[in-house]
């Protein structure tokens, strides 16, 4: 059985993402797996596509050019097969919530890494993202057990997080 498993991030090149995106993607590779990146850096590995730009600014035509990004990403998934799909969680807006909606609607199977422990204690309009998000993804994946017991306590699913 091949597996395909595709990493969305839009992040890429920031913070080193990129070298995170390029680990994983190798180990997946060791695994078996047929793996791909669509972020916002080049490689010369096969199965890395620069979708995305290194600077977004945040206003109404960049939501709609993210939108249509995120549509192409999800067509060009499912025209390769790719039936799992790692996305980065750093926030939980309205635009996540599209990603990961887009992709789903593919019935592609989402695992979300979730990077910042602090989003995770967000109240408010984030905290409902999150947990429109949130279950929309087969997996939630977090760094350390601080992380795994805080999302437990506010979603009490604790088979739903990984670490």
């Amino acid at each position: 059985m091949n597996v395909k498993v595709a990493i969305v991030d839009h992040v890429g090149l920031k913070a080193g993402m990129d070298l995170y995106d390029l680990a994983l993607y190798k180990s997946l590779r060791q695994l078996g797996c047929e793996s791909f990146i669509y972020s916002n850096f080049d490689s010369a590995e096969k199965g890395i596509f620069k979708r995305f730009r290194f600077r977004v600014s945040e206003n109404l035509f960049s939501f709609f050019l993210m939108t249509f990004k995120y549509r192409k990403i999800s067509h060009d998934i499912s025209r390769r097969g790719i039936s799992h799909c790692i996305v980065h969680g750093f926030r939980f807006g309205l635009p996540e919530w599209l990603l990961v909606n887009i992709l789903k609607r593919s019935s592609i199977k989402i695992y979300m890494i979730v990077h910042d422990p602090e989003s995770l204690l967000e109240t408010g309009k984030s905290s409902k993202w999150k947990k429109k998000i949130f279950e929309l993804c087969e997996a939630i994946i977090v760094h350390n057990a601080f992380s795994a017991d805080e999302l437990s306590k506010e979603f009490n699913d604790p088979a739903r997080t990984l670490y």
